[in-house]
């Protein structure tokens, strides 16, 4: 007797566990998945998509005069950082501006300078050196920012003149407008005093020109 109550238990324990168990593998299954989910967006860059094309709105727009002669084509590639390109002249005479807006203040003016020094092939300059490059521009619709004016090296193996680098920061409420032209010098000292003129132009609309 005390055989047959022991297996009778042992057989309603055992269809007990049978019905718990698809249930609590079922559980464990969706825990994982929630938390792979989860791991993967803590994992992702902060900031990965900061070009004015990502879903959310601007918190500023940039408006600006186009100089004589310039031509421009506004970006349409969604997530794209760049917001326009600017172009003046052709073939090996063509410069080129390019416009991007970064979240914040992308590191503030000093750094992206010091990063712009870099792509010229200059050695990082001193606070003191800094203050000499980047003059203060307030644009006519009374955005303020930095402008830039670098003279690098030549590109490496080349016999040609340096890289002459224009630039313009403009920092608005949550964002930080870049307006940057690299070219040979002398491409860039044609086109400096147009170039100047559109940074002057610049107008930013629903955003503190600070």
């Amino acid at each position: 007797m005390k055989g047959c109550h022991g297996g009778a238990f042992l057989a309603r324990l055992l269809a007990s566990c049978a019905a718990v168990l698809p249930v609590t593998a079922g559980c464990g299954d969706d825990d994982a998945s929630t938390v792979r989910s989860y791991r993967v967006a803590k994992e992702s860059p902060p900031g990965s998509t900061v070009g004015l094309a990502s879903a959310e709105p601007p918190t500023a727009t940039l408006a600006w005069e186009l100089p004589h002669g310039w031509q421009q084509e506004l970006s349409t590639s969604p997530g794209s950082m760049r917001y326009a390109t600017l172009w003046v002249g052709q073939g090996n005479e063509r410069l080129e501006t390019s416009i991007i807006a970064l979240g914040g203040d992308a590191g503030g003016p000093e750094a992206n300078v010091q990063r712009w020094r870099g792509q010229i092939g200059l050695a990082p300059a001193t606070a003191k050196e800094l203050g000499q490059q980047m003059k203060k521009l307030v644009a006519r619709g009374g955005a303020e920012g930095w402008l830039v004016d670098l003279v690098g090296a030549a590109p490496e193996g080349s016999s040609g003149p340096p890289l002459g680098l224009l630039g313009a920061i403009f920092p608005a409420r949550d964002q930080t407008w870049f307006l940057k032209a690299t070219g040979p010098q002398p491409l860039t000292d044609r086109h400096r005093d147009a170039f100047i003129a559109l940074c002057q132009s610049v107008r930013l609309d629903g955003g503190s020109g600070g």
